[in-house]
């Protein structure tokens, strides 16, 4: 009996490693207790929600006003549309973005899955750097487009600009950076970000149709030093085919309540008419790809706490204790500079399963790095509940690392 697709069963087949290992945890601590693993799988923030969303919730759960919990438009409640507009703005250098450039999504996955499906052709490719959100892979099949994987330097981590120049091509539609980058915690730098827009401009200009460059943006509240540094700006570039998706899951620790927006650059086709038809496209597939509209309680509270400060020095204190123990443990890491991940070497001349397996034994869990498109890495989550907690995995993570290499 066919059940489902054949492209259904491929995929399922493939599955995704972050969330085998997020199961793996609850099956473990049904078995020795939930204190006794050590999940550094999934990037869900155990630090609540600040005040200002949680005051911003509470009054609107007693409003009388009537329709709050109706439909909204499908591109998201206006009032809602002109407060991220402005945190956009405030977000990107100042750079006055309309109300008319934004749909809002469900979270960050929603908002590229939409706008994929506005610009991207069957056929067509969508490059990424490695190492990369494992999702994108399957966000590209979703629309019959390729991810073409590119690399970053091994040092840094910085996306390597030469290797687009040769890759770029006529099938080229989009090219997705995400900084602060998840896994490695890598801030782009604004340098490399123009690098990458002038040979997005280039191509756009030599093939006669928009290569969009697409900033996944949700880690960009998450920046560490004192002052933060900003992350780069897609909008501050020569090239104008630029697109914002972010989502409000981590800066306002709601990754549960799926909300986050689509922010095309001011510039986009705003002579021309073409903002209108990309904002009624990315409308349209808000709609039928059966999202609808966001969560329309979410918006509202969004709309009031957007500006709400986050807590950075509480994930600088897991940073700091996490890369710090995993040093002591024999790992190479580099510190992130932003995002909640850290991504250590693997021993060097130990198999990377070999190693993972090593490490849930003792209850500890981690994601490869072949999930991310860079072998011989993994990815630990830090935003867990409690630097105590870290420092007892990072005893088991050393235990693990010296039996792995008598092996």
């Amino acid at each position: 009996m066919q059940y489902v697709s054949e492209h259904s069963k491929d995929v399922c087949t493939r599955g995704s490693p972050i969330r085998a290992m997020f199961e793996l945890g609850a099956k473990l601590a049904a078995e020795v207790g939930r204190e006794n693993v050590f999940d550094f799988s999934l990037g869900n923030p155990a630090l609540e929600p600040p005040k200002e969303f949680k005051d911003a919730l509470e009054k609107l759960s007693k409003s009388e006003k009537t329709g709050l919990h109706a439909y909204t438009p499908n591109r998201g409640n206006p009032a809602c549309i002109e407060a991220y507009a402005k945190r956009v703005s405030k977000m990107h250098g100042d750079i006055p973005v309309p109300p008319e450039c934004l749909c809002v999504s469900v979270g960050a996955a929603g908002a590229i899955n939409v706008f994929f499906h506005t610009v991207v052709t069957p056929g067509e490719e969508i490059i990424a750097f490695a190492p990369y959100f494992c999702e994108y892979s399957f966000y590209a099949e979703n629309v019959g487009a390729k991810l073409h994987v590119l690399p970053c330097s091994d040092g840094d981590f910085e996306p390597d600009v030469e290797a687009l120049k040769a890759a770029i091509s006529e099938k080229t539609r989009a090219i997705i950076i995400n900084s602060p980058n998840n896994p490695s915690g890598k801030v782009y730098s604004q340098k490399t970000v123009e690098m990458i827009a002038d040979v997005a401009k280039a191509a756009t200009e030599k093939y006669k149709k928009a290569v969009w460059i697409v900033s996944d943006e949700p880690y960009a509240k998450i920046i560490y030093g004192h002052p933060a540094p900003k992350n780069c700006n897609v909008f501050a570039t020569t090239h104008e085919y630029n697109v914002v998706v972010t989502s409000f899951s981590k800066d306002l620790s709601i990754p549960g309540e799926r909300l986050g927006y689509i922010a095309i650059d001011p510039r986009a086709g705003a002579k021309d008419g073409g903002r209108q038809l990309i904002m009624g496209s990315c409308t349209f597939w808000t709609r039928v790809l059966g999202f609808v509209n966001a969560p329309a309680i979410i918006q509202l509270a969004c709309a009031e706490a957007w500006d709400a400060e986050m807590d950075v020095d509480w994930y600088d204190a897991r940073r700091k204790a996490l890369c710090n123990g995993l040093r002591e443990a024999g790992l190479e890491i580099k510190d992130p500079e932003g995002a909640f991940y850290a991504f250590p070497k693997v021993p060097e001349g130990v198999k990377e399963d070999v190693f993972v397996n090593a490490l849930a034994k003792r209850c500890v869990l981690a994601v490869p790095g072949s999930a991310f498109g860079k072998p011989g890495y993994l990815r630990f989550s830090y935003a867990v509940k409690s630097v105590e907690m870290i420092e007892r995995a990072c005893k088991l993570i050393k235990e693990a690392v010296e039996e792995v290499k008598k092996q």
